[in-house]
């Protein structure tokens, strides 16, 4: 699937993982154009740890979330600590923040971020 710039916002996207898993699996590795964060954070900073403004991350959280076609309550992030934990995100806990750095599911329509 093929999306627009949304204020901005225009993740890099791997031809590899769109012509092998087509619309399946929409997916974008975003780069600091389109955000609102400013200074050290300058640009679309989406990290809730760090110490950039709180409305700047929910912004650019809101971005990321709307070039999926989401609202930022389906954006399911990881608390990541730099280790191998890998936890299971499905619908009823995709609002939590667990301390890991891997996600996997069964639930289809999920939208992580990293």
């Amino acid at each position: 699937m093929t999306h627009e710039d949304f204020q901005g916002v225009r993740p890099i996207q791997s031809a590899l993982l769109s012509d092998t898993a087509g619309a399946a699996i929409e997916h974008g590795f975003f780069t600091r154009k389109g955000g609102v964060s400013e200074g050290l954070y300058s640009g679309l900073n989406v990290g809730l740890g760090s110490k950039d403004a709180p409305a700047a991350i929910q912004e650019n959280r809101s971005r990321v979330a709307a070039w999926f076609g989401r609202d930022i309550g389906d954006l399911a992030t990881l608390y990541q600590i730099h280790s191998a934990d890998v936890v299971t995100v499905d619908a009823a806990n995709k609002s939590e923040r667990p301390q890991a750095d891997g996600q996997v599911t069964s639930t289809p329509a999920l939208c992580w971020a990293f």
